[in-house]
C-alpha cells in the first residue's frame, strides 16, 4: 500500500478516527493517512484486520520491524477479545514495548468486526470503545477504528456516534457532533458548576460502574439538546400566545395559528421523551389518587396493547395519593405495556394492578422502608433468562433486532425523578414480572399566601436572556402587564448600564445558561448591591441540575423552559410578593 495519501486529514482527526464505509476500497485513503503519520512521527504502526493485508516490512537483522499487519485474532487470543480488561491490558503491554524498541509510541489500524462475535456486542462495544478512550485520552496511543454499515445494524449507532470524536465517510473528514467526551468541558453541558459558590451538603460519590458512566454521558448529551430545543420552544410558545390574544390578528389566519399550536404541542411532547430517561425534563407533580385514574390508566393501556393483548385489571379499593407527573407517569406505563406486547406476541395475556403496600428494612433490593403505592404489571411472555436479566436497565442493551434499547432506562428515569423504584423479575412460569413503586403523599397544605392577581405597580424588572426572540417576547409580555422592562442581552450589557446611568432594579429575570458569566453569577454579584433582590432564574434546564436537592437560594424562583406568557408573569408576581414580605423567604 503507497503510504503517501492522495487527500491530507489532519493530525488532531488521525488520533481517534472512526471510518464508517461499505466497500473495503472507501478505507484506503484514511489508512494511507494513518501510517504515513505513524513513519512521519517515527510511531510502530499496526493494521489488524481479517481482509486488509499489506505487504509485510522487509526484516532488518537486529532492528525492530515499525510496521505490522495481520487478522485481529493474530494477536488477541479469545478471552482477550471476549474481556475488555484483558484487551486492554494488551493494548498497554503493545504500546510499552513499541518504546522498548525505540520508536516514539504506538498507532493501531483496528477492524471492528471482531465486536460481532462477542456475547452482547451492543454493550462491548461500548466497554471497548470506552476504555480505548480512556487510553487515548492519557497517553500518545492513536487509533482508528473501521466499521463496515452492512454488517453492524442501526442498534450499534448510538455508541459508536458517541464514542468517537472525528468521523471518515463517503470520503470526507469531519468533526462528529454527536460525541461525547469522557471529561465534559462545554458550559452549556455542566452547568451543575454554576451553583458550586453555594454552601451544599456533602452528597455520596455518583454510581460507578459501565452502565452508570454510559447513563451518564446520555444524560448530559440529552440535557444540553433538550436545553436547546426548550429555548426554541418557548419562542413559539411565547409568539403563538401574543399572536392568540391579539385582537387585530385576521379571523381567516386563526385556524392556521391553530394548527401551530398544535405541532408545538407534538413538540413539547417530543422535548420530554428526549429529556425524561435523563431527569432532566421538569416534573410537575401533583397529588393524585390512582384509583380515581383508574379509567384513564385503562384506557391507555388498552389503546396500546390490543388486540395484541388480553388485559385484567385489579385496583384496591382505597388507594393512597401519590405525588406524580400524570404526563411522565403515563409514558413510563406505556413502555412497560409495550414491552408486555412485543414479548407475548399475540394472544398473550398481561395483567395489571394497583394496591397499597409497605416496604420494609427485611426487603431485599427493593425501595426504601415506608408506604407506597404499587402499580404491577404481570405479563405471559417468555419471561427474561437469569443472563440477561442484570442488563435490562442498561442504556443500549436490547435483545431484539432494531430496537433502540432505552425504553426501560426511560423508565427508570421518570420513576428516580418520582422518588419512586422498579423491580424485575421473572417467576418460575417464566412470567415476567414489573413492579413500580410510589411512595405514598402526605396532605399538600393550601397556599394560604398565593399571589395577588393584580401586577405590581411602578415595578422594574431587569430582563437579561441571551436568546434574542425569548428576550423580545418576554419584554413585550411584561410590558403588556404594567412592569418597567430594562432588557439586555448579557450580563456585561447590564452591568455596563448600571455604571453609565444607574437605576434601581426591583426583580432580576434571568436565563442561568449564558457566554461568559452564567445567571447565578450575575445574581450573587447583584444581590452584593441589593441583599433582599427577588430574582427568577429561567432555564431549559430544572432547578435539580444546579442543586442537588432543587433547593434554590432565598427570595428566589424557578421558571422552566418553554413556558407560556400566564407562565411567567405568575412567576414575576410570586417572586415580588416575596421580595415585600421580609417573612417569606
Amino acid at each position: 500500500m503507497n503510504q503517501s495519501p492522495s487527500f491530507p486529514i489532519p493530525e488532531l482527526f488521525l488520533r481517534h478516527l472512526c471510518v464508517l464505509y461499505h466497500e473495503n476500497e472507501e478505507t484506503t485513503v484514511p489508512v494511507q493517512a494513518f501510517i504515513s503519520a505513524a513513519v512521519r512521527s517515527g510511531c510502530r504502526w499496526m493494521v489488524l484486520s481479517d481482509w486488509m493485508h499489506l505487504p509485510e516490512e522487509t526484516a532488518v537483522h537486529g532492528k525492530p520491524r515499525q510496521g505490522i499487519s495481520g487478522a485481529v485474532s493474530d494477536l488477541f487470543t479469545p478471552e482477550e477479545l471476549h474481556s475488555v480488561d484483558p484487551m486492554i491490558e494488551r493494548i498497554q503491554r503493545m504500546m510499552e514495548e513499541a518504546v522498548a524498541d525505540g520508536f516514539a509510541g504506538l498507532r493501531i489500524v483496528i477492524d471492528s468486526s471482531w465486536l460481532l462475535d462477542t456475547p452482547f456486542p451492543e454493550r462491548h462495544l461500548f466497554l471497548y470503545e470506552s476504555r480505548i478512550n480512556e487510553l487515548i485520552e492519557r497517553t500518545s496511543l492513536h487509533v482508528l477504528c473501521m466499521y463496515r454499515l452492512s454488517r453492524f445494524s442501526t442498534s450499534f449507532l448510538p455508541n459508536i456516534l458517541f464514542l468517537h470524536p472525528f468521523l471518515w465517510q463517503e470520503g470526507s473528514c469531519q468533526i462528529n457532533p454527536h460525541y461525547l467526551p469522557l471529561t465534559w468541558h462545554s458550559q452549556r453541558l455542566s452547568s451543575r458548576r454554576l451553583w458550586q459558590m453555594l454552601p451544599h451538603k456533602d452528597t455520596p460519590a455518583p454510581e460507578t460502574g459501565e452502565p452508570a458512566r454510559l447513563f451518564d454521558r446520555v444524560r448530559q448529551f440529552a440535557g444540553g439538546l433538550s436545553h436547546e430545543l426548550n429555548n426554541m420552544l418557548n419562542v413559539l410558545s411565547l409568539g403563538m400566545d401574543l399572536l392568540d390574544s391579539a385582537e387585530d390578528f385576521p379571523v381567516r389566519l386563526r385556524p392556521d395559528l391553530r394548527d401551530m399550536h398544535d405541532a408545538r404541542h407534538r413538540m413539547d411532547h417530543l422535548a420530554v421523551q428526549l429529556a425524561a430517561f435523563s431527569a432532566d425534563v421538569p416534573v410537575q407533580l401533583q397529588r393524585i389518587v390512582p384509583s380515581e385514574r383508574l379509567n384513564e390508566f385503562v384506557q391507555m393501556i388498552l389503546d396500546q396493547v390490543t388486540p395484541r393483548l388480553r388485559v385484567e385489571f385489579t385496583c384496591d379499593e382505597v388507594v393512597h395519593a401519590v405525588m406524580m407527573d400524570p404526563a411522565q407517569f403515563d409514558q413510563a406505563i406505556l413502555q412497560i405495556a409495550r414491552n408486555s406486547a412485543q414479548a407475548c406476541g399475540f394472544g398473550g395475556m398481561l395483567t395489571v394492578e394497583i394496591r397499597n403496600a409497605q416496604a420494609t428494612a427485611d426487603g431485599r433490593d427493593g425501595p426504601p422502608p415506608g408506604n407506597y403505592v404499587q402499580f404491577v404489571f404481570t405479563d405471559s411472555g417468555p419471561g427474561i433468562s437469569q443472563s440477561v436479566l442484570p442488563h435490562v436497565f442498561e442504556p443500549f442493551f436490547t435483545t431484539r433486532p432494531g430496537q433502540h434499547g432505552m425504553g426501560l432506562p426511560i423508565v427508570v428515569g421518570i420513576l428516580k425523578r418520582h422518588r419512586g423504584y422498579i423491580q424485575i423479575s421473572t417467576s418460575r412460569e417464566a412470567k415476567t414480572r414489573v413492579v413500580l413503586w410510589l411512595p405514598t403523599a402526605d396532605a399538600v397544605p393550601e397556599d394560604s399566601t398565593a399571589p395577588s392577581a393584580a401586577a405590581f405597580p411602578d415595578r422594574t424588572i431587569a430582563l437579561v436572556e441571551d436568546e434574542p426572540a425569548i428576550l423580545r417576547l418576554s419584554e413585550r409580555v411584561l410590558v403588556r402587564e404594567g412592569y418597567t422592562v430594562r432588557s439586555f442581552a448579557s450580563p456585561r450589557a447590564l452591568f455596563a448600564e448600571l455604571e453609565r446611568e444607574p437605576f434601581s432594579i426591583d426583580l432580576l429575570l434571568t436565563d442561568v445558561v449564558m457566554p461568559e458569566t452564567n445567571g447565578f453569577e450575575l445574581f450573587l454579584r447583584l444581590r452584593e448591591r441589593w441583599p433582599l433582590l427577588p430574582t427568577v432564574f429561567m432555564s431549559g434546564y430544572t432547578a435539580d441540575v444546579f442543586t442537588d436537592d432543587g433547593n434554590l437560594p432565598d427570595r428566589t424562583r424557578f421558571l422552566p423552559k418553554p413556558f407560556l406568557p400566564r407562565a411567567l408573569v405568575e412567576c414575576v408576581r410570586s417572586a415580588l410578593l416575596m421580595g415585600d414580605d421580609p417573612e417569606k423567604l
